[in-house]
């Protein structure tokens, strides 16, 4: 996400205590830091990328509200993405298995399952999003891209 502020102290310090913080919330399986802080490379305008993977069964915006709360109390800056892993799209949660630091997993079966099943339908869908992407190319190219279709 693009950020307009920098965060002006140092989130690695606080990053320890933000891990313990999530592993104690009964309701996160497992998470993960990713992004700029996660692959070590930030820049002024770093934002802080954290996803996590929810029990099944509760309400996950309210859980999201709450969780980013506590993230935001903890680190000090409102300058975050909280990812739920459970409703992400399989090419965000490959960004974030690639790229990602785990911080903590509570069940690893669970885990590695979760990430096989979406990675499984990523791979599988990547044929339709590689025609819809060639359509999209083809619109742009012949003028025709935001005119109504006449299918």
């Amino acid at each position: 996400m693009i950020r307009d502020k920098k965060i002006s102290h140092d989130i690695f310090c606080l990053l320890k205590n933000l891990e313990k913080e999530l592993r104690r919330n009964p309701d996160i399986i497992f998470a993960y830091l990713f992004g700029s802080y996660g692959k070590g490379r930030i820049h002024p305008l770093s934002d802080v990328d954290i996803a996590v993977y929810l029990k099944e069964n509760i309400d996950f915006f309210e859980k999201k509200l709450e969780i980013l709360d506590k993230v935001i109390e903890l680190l000090g800056t409102e300058e975050i993405d909280l990812i739920i892993l459970n409703v992400a799209p399989g090419y965000m949660v490959r960004e974030v298995v690639n790229t990602g630091k785990l911080l903590f997993s509570k069940d690893e079966d669970l885990r590695l399952e979760f990430i096989l099943r979406k990675l499984k339908e990523h791979f599988e869908t990547a044929y339709l999003r590689k025609i819809s992407e060639s359509s999209l190319l083809e619109r742009i190219k012949n003028g025709k891209y935001g005119i109504a279709s006449p299918y």
